[in-house]
């Protein structure tokens, strides 16, 4: 190959052998530049974050979702379970009561307070009053539904009449037998 290359060097002019040079050295750079390129894809491949880094960033959120969150320190044997869960007075060795006792809860899901917040009565009920536990009269509210206007039709079928509510009847409905 060097005989070759010795051989189409004699046989260029001057000006086509500056132009080879120049290709020449072009390519060279072009090959530093890509091996320099190389070695610093192949050390950022070595710096890549692992996966204790990638879990070191996530979010809070995500970290209780994914279950890995255990607050600032780590937690072994029995701290890992609520403590809350162990020695309790109820559970095995205080018996299952009565063969005929359906009384599986001991006590309320909810306190008086927490129940309190997650409903509430609306307070604008302004037809009736309030009965002896404090709440809504439910005849009263149950009219205030029945005449509130959202519940009627705005316009009235073919062949029939809207008479606010169904008709009292006296006698049982009598059908017509055809042919």
């Amino acid at each position: 190959g060097e005989e070759r290359g010795a051989e189409v060097v004699r046989g260029m002019t001057e000006e086509e052998r500056v132009a080879a040079a120049q290709r020449d050295k072009l390519r060279v750079e072009r090959r530093k530049e890509l091996e320099r390129d190389m070695r610093k894809d192949n050390m950022r491949g070595a710096m890549r974050k692992g996966k204790l880094d990638r879990d070191g960033e996530r979010d809070i959120s995500e970290k209780i979702a994914l279950g890995m969150h255990v607050g600032s320190a780590k937690l072994t044997g029995d701290e890992v379970y609520d403590s809350r869960l162990f020695n309790q007075g109820g559970g095995v060795e205080a018996g299952f009561g009565g063969e005929d006792e359906y009384n599986v809860y001991n006590k309320a899901l909810f306190d008086k307070g927490t129940g309190s917040s997650i409903y509430r009565p609306r307070g604008d009920v302004g037809v009736g009053g309030l009965d002896e536990d404090g709440g809504a009269d439910a005849e009263a509210q149950y009219k205030k539904i029945a005449n509130a206007d959202k519940f009627r039709p705005d316009r009235g079928f073919a062949g029939a009449d809207y008479h606010g509510g169904g008709q009292a009847r006296d006698k049982p409905v009598q059908f017509e037998r055809e042919g």
